[in-house]
């Protein structure tokens, strides 16, 4: 029987460009809860959003790419 490993990884992202107001917390939100990953999502003072996302390597990889 071969026993696979799940990796968990954590990131630090700053989304900027035009990102607060069109809906891209929630987005995050859905996609983070689509593929099982933890952490918060907030607006930042300088119009950027910042996420920190923690979960399975292949997961975050799944929203990272989101």
């Amino acid at each position: 029987m071969t026993q696979s490993l799940n990796r968990k990884k954590s990131f630090h992202i700053v989304v900027s460009g035009r990102v607060q107001g069109v809906g891209y917390r929630y987005s995050a939100a859905k996609a983070a809860a689509k593929y099982r990953i933890s952490g918060w999502v907030r607006n930042t003072f300088d119009g950027s959003v910042e996420i920190e996302c923690e979960g399975d390597e292949e997961n975050l990889n799944y929203f990272i790419d989101y």
